[in-house]
């Protein structure tokens, strides 16, 4: 609660309230429920170095959990912080300067890979981030609107360990056509699509995830890639038309 606090003020949510347990840590500190859940996903969604794996993040968001480990928790909630004004500011930048069409309608695509920061860059390697903020622009650019085009959204991830520097770039690619839900009786089609376009093209691509909607192709494939993308999307559209 006290960060929230700290900053509803800076951007005039004066009246904000929410339901949420919370602990009191000594008479200076109270923490919601919420601080926690997100703190300790930040910990476990951080990015990852060279001599650290995803099993790392493991230890300090379960070790984040415990009573005496408020310095970790602490950076687990800045980290937190860091990692939505980095979706906020992304958002804004796309939604602000506009996006590009995969064709009449059939998808919008923003590529965050000019406009973000060395530290963005980071925060959106993580898949779970870049889904995040695909879905909040799936939302924005449709909301209102009878039908609800897909959002692509492309960040580049670094350089792979085992590739030439010159062609070892990969760009990480997400997909969504909505929020998922517990009772969806449909999949996202972009899974399939993806593999599509990667296949027509002969493209060097890799699954960073269980979810095949996330996908890294190499960078200098990437426009081949999308092309192919359009075409795949645009027969799936004329489909559709004929029933």
């Amino acid at each position: 609660m006290v960060f929230v606090c700290m900053y509803v003020w800076q951007v005039g949510l004066h009246k904000l309230r929410f339901t949420s347990f919370y602990t009191e840590r000594g008479h200076k500190l109270q923490l919601s429920a919420s601080d926690v859940a997100l703190g300790v996903s930040a910990l476990l969604e951080a990015p990852t170095s060279l001599d650290s794996d995803l099993t790392d993040n493991w230890r300090k968001a379960t070790a984040a959990l415990a009573p005496t480990r408020w310095p970790d928790l602490r950076a687990g909630i800045q980290l937190s912080i860091t990692q939505q004004r980095t979706l906020l500011s992304q958002a804004g930048m796309a939604l602000a300067r506009g996006m590009s069409q995969g064709g009449p309608k059939l998808f919008r695509c923003v590529d965050v890979g000019d406009s973000a920061s060395a530290m963005e860059a980071s925060v959106l390697q993580n898949p779970l981030a870049l889904q995040r903020l695909a879905l909040f622009l799936f939302e924005e650019t449709n909301a209102g609107k009878k039908r609800q085009r897909p959002m692509v959204v492309c960040a580049p991830v670094g350089l792979a360990a085992d590739a030439a520097e010159d062609e070892a770039r990969y760009v990480r690619i997400v997909g969504v056509t909505g929020r998922p839900q517990l009772t969806d009786t449909t999949y996202n089609h972009l899974q399939l699509s993806f593999l599509r376009a990667a296949d027509a093209c002969k493209a060097l691509y890799r699954y960073p995830t269980f979810d095949p909607c996330v996908i890294d192709v190499r960078a200098d494939m990437l426009t081949d890639f999308m092309d192919n993308l359009r075409e795949v999307e645009w027969e799936r559209y004329q489909a559709n038309l004929r029933g």
